[in-house]
């Protein structure tokens, strides 16, 4: 796991990120392609390939910046699509700024057009496949609590209160001569400590 823009990423979604990246790659190209369906394009393969890596490197680090590899963003969550929206505004906002600045980049309006109409749905499919394929779940920080009382079971409270939650609690360990407040079916032994994060509290 790294961190990127105050963002940590798992390997799982940094392949989505390889992926993704990929799918924005050659959305320029069937941009291009469908353009230029009935006539000659005017751009050389060279042309396109620059053009193709700053739609590519604008799109992944907008997304990248909105934290759309962020493990805690689910595909039922309710800002997934608005969060996309965003970062593609922002990315489209970047590219026309480079290609302002360095018009020997510049492609046709209307390739841009069918390059973010095909990222768009490319990201949505792929989206969808990861959150289909992918068990959210374990790529959650396991964390066991040391101890059972009243303040662990303000815990409880606390971690149900956020929307994203980038962790699980699998169970309490209960100290002795301690008096549990915790459900009996939260407590847990230990033997089943294994593969967890401990936090005393």
């Amino acid at each position: 796991m790294i961190r990127i823009f105050r963002h940590y990423i798992s390997r799982a979604y940094l392949w989505l990120l390889s992926i993704e990246f990929c799918v924005f790659f050659v959305s320029m190209y069937f941009g291009s392609n469908v353009r230029f369906l009935m006539t000659d394009p005017w751009y050389t393969e060279q042309d396109i390939t620059f053009a193709s890596i700053i739609f590519a490197s604008a799109m992944s680090l907008s997304c990248l910046g909105l934290g759309l590899y962020r493990r805690t963003l689910s595909g039922e969550d309710y800002n997934l699509v608005a969060r996309a929206c965003v970062s593609f505004g922002i990315a489209i906002f970047a590219i026309v700024t480079i290609y302002y600045l360095l018009p020997e980049l510049y492609v046709a309006r209307s390739v841009l057009i069918y390059a973010v109409a095909f990222a768009f749905l490319g990201i949505i499919l792929t989206r969808y496949l990861f959150y289909k394929i992918v068990n959210l779940e374990r790529l959650k920080r396991r964390f066991l609590v040391i101890g059972s009382g009243k303040k662990a079971n303000q815990l409880i409270t606390l971690n149900d209160s956020f929307i994203h939650r980038g962790f699980t609690i699998v169970g309490f360990l209960a100290m002795p001569d301690e008096i549990p407040v915790v459900s009996q079916s939260q407590l847990i032994t230990l033997r089943q400590t294994n593969n967890c994060h401990c936090r005393e509290i």
